[in-house]
């Protein structure tokens, strides 16, 4: 079981009621305290300014764009906690155009449909206890993209021989990115 600190809140976006309400018993079981829902993502946005979540969960069934504009919103307009929250994006297909525009937004995790308590449970766990690094630049705001890394490696190129910029732009994937991807997709 994770260990959530007392008080622990989460903010699920969803127009779906029986989704959001599958999510919120799987948070329950989590033991999040503060349980909070909004059907739209601008309604989440004012929520989290006002109130600061300790994990967002967002189902863009609203629109895929407007999930990802959430992730911008929040990564870039907001500052501290607020800024940092853990976000992880449930998704039924996603693409790898929709995939890189939720990273290059900066999404902590993704989780694809159907959901499971398992898979939801240990992405939870993973953006909880992660130790990336929280990256500010001109251009991204979010988590180290950076997934898997050899601490020890000391060869030429650190971040070995995938490039999934490169490839998610020419929209083809190498095996060993798509091993990549799946290890993060779960």
């Amino acid at each position: 079981m994770i260990d959530v600190k007392p008080n622990a809140s989460v903010i699920i976006v969803d127009n779906d009621p029986a989704a959001r309400n599958s999510v919120r018993t799987l948070m329950k079981f989590l033991r999040f305290a503060n349980i909070r829902e909004v059907e739209s993502c601008d309604d989440a946005f004012r929520l989290h300014e006002r109130s600061p979540a300790d994990l967002i969960i967002i189902e863009p069934k609203i629109s895929e764009k407007e999930g990802v504009r959430l992730i911008r919103k929040i990564r870039h307009h907001l500052h501290g906690a607020a800024q940092r929250a853990p976000i992880i994006l449930l998704s039924e297909i996603i693409s790898e155009g929709e995939l890189k525009a939720a990273r290059d937004a900066g999404v902590s995790a993704c989780v694809l449909k159907p959901l499971s308590a398992r898979n939801l449970c240990s992405k939870v766990d993973f953006v909880a206890t992660s130790d990336r690094a929280f990256v500010e630049t001109r251009n991204y705001v979010g988590p180290d993209r950076r997934v898997g890394l050899t601490p020890d490696y000391n060869g030429p190129d650190r971040r070995g021989t995938v490039f999934l910029d490169d490839e998610l732009e020419a929209g083809v994937l190498s095996e060993a990115s798509r091993e990549c991807l799946d290890s993060v997709l779960v």
